[in-house]
């Protein structure tokens, strides 16, 4: 598994990175244990310059699946950028030392923002807060919508980092917070209260087989025609991959290193 995920990343490497082989060579280098940077070319020309080697991945996976979806922007890749630079910016100031085992931005933001921008949808759902990566991603994507609303679920009020107590979703600037809902408590006592249909769901929760099989049937029954399911973590268990076996509507169009995509149809 390891090495095919390290193939599929140079692949993505590959068709979107001009200088490839220097990133490539600092993908293999880098931990999350450490903080690297790297500057990155992209097939459009578009160069940045110093990324955190998280922010560079992610950005890569932009770039590559929003062509591939024939959606990309340049708005969409310098509104991206400046929230990699904001969130790495807010990580770093309250540390003074990038901290053991703090997970950066990965991949998975960059195919997130790619789908709420392409498929716009009104009421969108997401599983697991954290510090706010993927929230912050999906609610900028909305404001560029114009138009949806955000409804997170998480079980904890606070993290820690660097000793410090801080509430969940804390990078999430004030400005984007109005078209977001946050709801305390398990998925398995939350989703159950919540009515209506779902445009899009994200699964980012506890990744055990049993609790992502939970969240995607109770997904599958809530979307839309042309909903959308995303999963970060496909690859820790085989809930995915059951998943899609067993639900023939639902067509994977995303199968990423770690990232799922299926649309109902």
């Amino acid at each position: 598994m390891y090495l095919s995920n390290n193939l599929k990343k140079s692949y993505y490497v590959f068709r979107s990175v001009k200088n490839s082989l220097r990133v490539i060579n600092t993908l293999r280098k880098w931990s999350n244990d450490e903080y690297m940077v790297v500057d990155i070319e992209l097939k459009n020309g578009i160069r940045f310059k110093k990324v955190p080697v998280g922010a560079a991945w992610a950005i890569i996976n932009y770039y590559y699946w929003s062509n591939k979806f024939n959606s990309y922007s340049k708005v969409d890749m310098d509104v991206f950028y400046n929230i990699c630079k904001d969130i790495y910016s807010k990580l770093k100031g309250a540390c003074m030392e990038w901290p053991a085992k703090l997970w950066g931005l990965q991949g998975t933001h960059g195919i997130l923002f790619m789908i709420v921008r392409k498929y716009k949808p009104e009421i969108l759902i997401e599983t697991g807060i954290s510090r706010g990566y993927s929230s912050y991603f999906i609610l900028s994507a909305i404001k560029l919508n114009g138009n949806g609303k955000l409804i997170s679920i998480d079980v904890a009020d606070e993290i820690e980092l660097c000793k410090n107590k801080y509430i969940v979703g804390w990078l999430v600037p004030d400005d984007l917070r109005k078209n977001w809902e946050v709801v305390r408590g398990l998925t398995s006592d939350v989703l159950p209260k919540l009515t209506g249909n779902v445009d899009i769901f994200m699964h980012d929760s506890l990744h055990t087989q049993d609790n992502m099989t939970y969240e995607y049937d109770w997904a599958y029954g809530k979307l839309k025609e042309g909903g959308i399911l995303i999963s970060d973590d496909i690859d820790l268990n085989y809930a995915w991959k059951n998943f899609i076996k067993s639900h023939k509507n639902m067509e994977e169009i995303i199968k990423s290193v770690t990232t799922g995509v299926s649309i109902k149809v």
